[in-house]
C-alpha cells in the first residue's frame, strides 16, 4: 500500500512538473513562487501602487512605520506583514470588506524629515477605507509637507 501510494506522488509529480515550468510565477523565481504558495506575496500590492492614495508627512520614515502599527492596532486591523526593511506594512481584516482582502502602506523617505505614504489595495472600497483613517490621524501628529 505504501509503495503504491509513493507512485501516485511520482506520478502526480511528473504530470504536474511540466505545468508549473511554463508558469509565469517560476520564471519570477523561486522566492516569488514560495511566496505566492504560502500567502504572503506582496507583487500584486507593488503594481498597484500607480493607483495608490498618496499624502506626504514631516516625519522621517521610521516614525511613520511606528503610526501605522499604533493606528492599525487601535482600529483592530490585522497587521499580516510589516517589513521594516523593505518599508512595507499590509493590513487585513478591514471593516465592510472580505476579511482577506490586502492594504498596503508603502513608506518612501523623501529626505528633509519628510515621508510619502502610499496606500494601495486591489480593492478601492477597503483602499479608501484605510486612507480614511490613516490619513487624518496622520495630520493630527505631523505637518504635510509639500
Amino acid at each position: 500500500m505504501k509503495q503504491r501510494s509513493q507512485v501516485y506522488l511520482i506520478l502526480i509529480l511528473f504530470l504536474t512538473l511540466p505545468v508549473l515550468s511554463s508558469c509565469t510565477l517560476l520564471k519570477r523565481g523561486p522566492v516569488e513562487l514560495s511566496k505566492v504558495l504560502w500567502g504572503s506575496s506582496t507583487r500584486a500590492l507593488e503594481e498597484a501602487r500607480t493607483d495608490a492614495l498618496k499624502a506626504q508627512y514631516q516625519c522621517d520614515s521610521g516614525e511613520a512605520f511606528q503610526k501605522v502599527l499604533d493606528i492599525a492596532k487601535d482600529n483592530d486591523y490585522t497587521i499580516f506583514i510589516k517589513d521594516k526593511r523593505r518599508n512595507l506594512i499590509v493590513l487585513m481584516g478591514i471593516p465592510n470588506s472580505i476579511n482577506t482582502t490586502e492594504v498596503g502602506i508603502f513608506f518612501s523617505p523623501l529626505g528633509n524629515h519628510q515621508t510619502r505614504l502610499e496606500i494601495t489595495s486591489l480593492s478601492s472600497n477597503a483602499k479608501r477605507a484605510v486612507s480614511q483613517v490613516l490619513f487624518p490621524a496622520f495630520a493630527e501628529s505631523y505637518e504635510e509637507a509639500q
